[in-house]
């Protein structure tokens, strides 16, 4: 949540219109703010009392292809970039194929994913999942789209959270 208040400010500070959405699951898919809406405190609460509700598998690709069919873009500005947080547990980041055809397929979007390393990994869980996450990013990279992939952890966080 830090970090999605923290970018929500900053896309308002500078001026620059953005929604807010949740993606639980294919069954659970929220618009908190939409970008002709007005930044407020209020959107990023209901976005984390949203966080508490409990939802079993992302499917973050299945989700991420319905939000963009579902809210296509509705300003002037042709270029996107999309803030995905998650935990990086998915089977769905292995189906290359479906996210070229169904996500990757516009130049003028990129994609951000930040992925939150939980704590409770075992040093050889933690590897494998990095070597997992650094080859969906390193596949997309070579074919030349806009992909970044920033893993954290907790304590990454309370590293940042010292210089303030």
């Amino acid at each position: 949540m830090l970090f999605v208040c923290g970018l929500a400010n900053a896309l308002n500070n500078l001026e620059i219109n953005y929604s807010l959405n949740l993606i639980g699951d294919s069954a659970m898919k929220v618009r908190i703010k939409e970008t002709s809406e007005p930044h407020s405190e209020l959107a990023l609460q209901k976005l984390y009392d949203c966080c508490f509700i409990k939802r079993n598998v992302t499917q973050l690709a299945t989700c991420l292809k319905y939000f963009m069919d579902k809210y296509p873009a509705k300003d002037e500005s042709i270029n996107r970039v999309y803030y995905i947080f998650t935990n990086g547990f998915d089977e769905e980041y292995g189906l290359y194929n479906q996210w070229k055809k169904y996500i990757f397929n516009d130049k003028n979007c990129s994609f951000n994913f930040i992925i939150s390393k939980s704590n409770s990994l075992d040093e050889e869980q933690s590897k494998t999942l990095s070597e997992f996450w650094n080859k969906f990013k390193m596949h997309w990279i070579k074919l030349q789209f806009n992909i970044q992939l920033i893993e954290t952890t907790v304590n990454k966080i309370k590293e940042l959270l010292i210089v303030f």
